[in-house]
């Protein structure tokens, strides 16, 4: 097979150029230049080499020098007395602990290289040492005194055992010890690594439920009763169990009278329910502070969306009633947990001063589990004291309130509805019915369900309170009837009084402008009712700060 044309004549051209004259001469000039840089790279490298050899030379040559003339001063000091004499007076008779030091570093210094002289002599005429003895001169060579030995025949030998006792005591104050743990470090120290086992025991415990391949057969209870429920209760096991865990499509306090609000047609309602609830207890009461809804590791975009919004809407109300019995928006947070799988998201659930919420959310790891422990104990404690300290004692005193200004309330609006003022003076009240909507005259009409006097409720809810924001007004007189007024929560920012003393002061200038209206002709202005409520609840935050 032949060459190619083009080949053969390029490869003709090469050999012509590479054997001009020129062409290598400029070969040799490029290969002397990298030989001769070579070379310098090499001499260099001896030349440091040398240096070092030298110093490390000059080095050993002044410590041979030295160890000579350290050698020249102890012969000398031993002519003058023994070793041990100069070590008993050196330490007895000092007084200072500087010269102390001093005398004993020196003849600790003479004893040593005594005996090791004498080793190291017998070392170089070529006679064998035991492995104690090559111990012995390498250390008195080098001026090491080891204190931490213990046989006798080693280095204690040397001195005698009053001596060594001093030198031993006079050392101790350099020892470095381990500086001990303070109590709260262990105690988190402790409370992380008791975390971790018990992680790595769930994790052995449940191999099926966690084999990816068994997925079908593994529901959202197991993961949620066998994997995480056991995790939280160790998370939460908090002072005697502060807060306690409640399973198994539980309604949280507060929920039904939420959603009542927003079917007020209906009578039977019960509130929406979630699978995991973080609850702390007050006598017969619970507060809600965190919860959680589970699913399967693969569950679908729907389940996921249908579970964060019951959590957002069920965190929200929470929020709500931890605010008003905490009365500090900045601490009042709620916790929505949604487990799909071994999945964790937290999220958190924050009020504004404007009533409006926001929600932080973020996946957990070992630092986001330790900060949802320590947030839902710190809530926890908060609520223990708000309801101690303020709760009751507001109660109280509101019904105290309550009582003193409106004794026999319902007996009082009975006598004065208008079918008994027309019995009464049936001259100036044509009949029992209302004149504005021609309606029966009962007390839960003429305070709460007419026409006009839903616009005066609807004002002052919006104005006052948090929730509900649009009242039913059935409603209201059902709880006030029977004084159950805990699904109503004033603004976090009306401290000064309570929801009693809201009721109560609403309701006696509704009447008043009721009869004024009648009696008098005054129009019953909304804005007038409202400034004079606003006067009345001002003068009773007044008062209560005062109690």
């Amino acid at each position: 097979m032949g060459k190619h044309p083009y080949v053969q004549d390029f490869a003709g051209k090469a050999k012509k150029y590479l054997k001009l004259k020129s062409t290598q001469d400029i070969y040799q000039e490029e290969f002397d230049k990298k030989k001769e840089k070579e070379e310098r790279l090499i001499s260099k490298r001896k030349l440091s080499h040398q240096t070092q050899l030298v110093f490390e030379a000059e080095t050993l040559l002044k410590g041979v020098k030295r160890l000579k003339n350290l050698n020249e001063q102890i012969i000398a000091e031993r002519q003058e007395s023994s070793s041990s004499k100069n070590v008993q007076c050196s330490i007895d008779n000092n007084t200072s602990a500087s010269s102390k030091l001093d005398k004993n570093t020196k003849s600790l210094k003479e004893t040593l290289y005594a005996c090791r002289e004498e080793i190291h002599e017998r070392y170089k005429q070529g006679k064998s040492l035991i492995g104690d003895e090559l111990k012995t001169m390498k250390y008195g060579l080098s001026c090491i005194l080891d204190l931490s030995e213990t046989r006798e025949n080693v280095t204690r030998c040397l001195f005698e055992p009053k001596v060594w006792s001093r030198i031993v005591n006079n050392n101790k104050k350099f020892i470095m010890k381990i500086p001990k743990l303070e109590k709260s470090l262990q105690e988190k120290w402790e409370a992380i690594t008791t975390l971790i086992i018990n992680i790595l025991c769930l994790v052995d415990a449940n191999q099926f439920i966690l084999e990816p391949s068994n997925y079908t057969k593994v529901s959202e209870r197991d993961f949620a009763y066998q994997i995480w429920l056991p995790l939280l209760k160790k998370l939460f096991h908090i002072n005697n169990d502060l807060v306690r865990i409640k399973v198994r499509e539980t309604v949280l306090s507060g929920s039904t009278y939420s959603k009542a609000d927003l079917y007020p047609n209906y009578d039977i309602i019960v509130g929406f329910r979630v699978d995991i609830r973080v609850i702390f207890d007050f006598k017969q009461d619970e507060f809600d502070i965190a919860c959680g809804e589970s699913c399967i590791s693969l569950p679908g975009q729907n389940k996921l969306e249908h579970d964060k919004s019951k959590l957002l809407r069920e965190g929200k109300l929470m929020q709500t009633i931890l605010q008003n019995v905490i009365m500090d928006p900045k601490e009042s947070i709620s916790w929505m947990l949604q487990l799909s799988g071994l999945t964790c998201s937290f999220s958190t659930s924050h009020n504004t001063k404007y009533s409006e919420y926001h929600v932080n959310g973020f996946f957990s790891v070992i630092e986001k589990l330790f900060m949802f422990r320590n947030s839902v104990e710190k809530t926890a404690h908060k609520l223990n004291n708000s309801i101690r300290t303020r709760l009751d004692k507001h109660q109280e005193r509101s019904l105290q309130n309550l009582n003193a200004k409106d004794v026999g309330l319902s007996n009082f609006f009975r006598v004065w509805r208008v079918d008994n003022l027309h019995r009464i003076i049936p001259t100036k009240i044509d009949g029992d019915y209302y004149q504005l909507c021609k309606l029966s005259e009962t007390e839960q009409h003429m305070l709460f369900t007419c026409i006009q006097k839903q616009d005066l409720w609807n004002a002052a809810f919006k104005k006052y309170l948090s929730n509900p924001k649009d009242p039913n007004c059935s409603s209201i007189f059902q709880g006030l009837s029977t004084l159950r007024l805990s699904k109503y929560y004033i603004l976090h920012y009306h401290d000064k009084f309570t929801i009693y003393d809201f009721f109560a002061a609403v309701i006696r200038f509704i009447w008043k402008a009721h009869w004024q209206q009648f009696f008098e002709l005054t129009p019953d202005l909304e804005e007038i009712v409202i400034n004079q409520i606003q006067k009345d609840l001002l003068k009773l935050s007044t008062y209560n700060s005062l109690c």
